[in-house]
């Protein structure tokens, strides 16, 4: 083939579910190595796409209303997550991820994970847009239309709400796609009487 591979249209794997669900546990597991950081929930009030490259210490930052994106190091940009998580109080806690929500758009990092090298792209979805502080209908459905895969991530101990199979069932069922596949995290906590268990 002649084609090199920047010049191929990217192989889009989207990958969503809640943080609990375990979704960026998963994709580092695809990427063979540790990208994202796992206890930072609020890292993923956005989606955050992973694509090849060698700037690992930056991300790229896109705001809901600006043209131009912000360049921060990955140190500054989970030094605020964590900051986020280590708040006490939980109606500050709650605003300050309404917050984020509203003004981040979405991110992308860079990886030299073999993997990614022949042009895929991972991005990590917040979750379905009935979570509480979603603002990401529209651009779900755009994500979707672009994805090669969809890999949702669910807890097994607390699968869709009524909320969630209703969106899943008006814009994916019967729709004809393919490659479509749900992971079960927490499979072992299953047999455990003191588990949080949805109907």
């Amino acid at each position: 083939m002649n084609n090199t591979a920047c010049e191929r249209k990217p192989f889009n794997i989207l990958v969503v579910g809640r943080c609990v669900a375990g979704p960026k546990t998963l994709v580092n597991a695809l990427l063979g190595m540790d990208v994202l950081p796992t206890k930072h929930c609020a890292y993923q009030c956005f989606p955050i796409t992973v694509e090849f490259g060698s700037c690992e210490k930056q991300i790229q930052i896109f705001e809901r209303g600006k043209s131009q994106q912000r360049i921060i190091s990955r140190e500054q940009f989970e030094k605020e997550f964590s900051q986020i998580l280590e708040m006490a109080d939980d109606i500050e806690y709650l605003s300050r991820m309404e917050e984020l929500t509203s003004c981040f758009d979405h991110a992308i990092m860079q990886s030299n994970s073999p993997r990614l090298q022949s042009n895929v792209r991972i991005t990590v979805f917040p979750d379905l847009p009935e979570h509480p502080f979603s603002n990401n209908s529209e651009k779900l459905k755009q994500y979707s239309t672009e994805a090669d895969v969809i890999i949702f991530t669910l807890n097994a101990t607390a699968l869709f709400s009524a909320a969630e199979r209703k969106y899943i069932n008006n814009n994916f069922v019967g729709r004809g796609l393919r490659n479509v596949f749900f992971v079960f995290n927490r499979i072992d906590n299953l047999n455990d009487p003191d588990a949080p268990h949805n109907d």
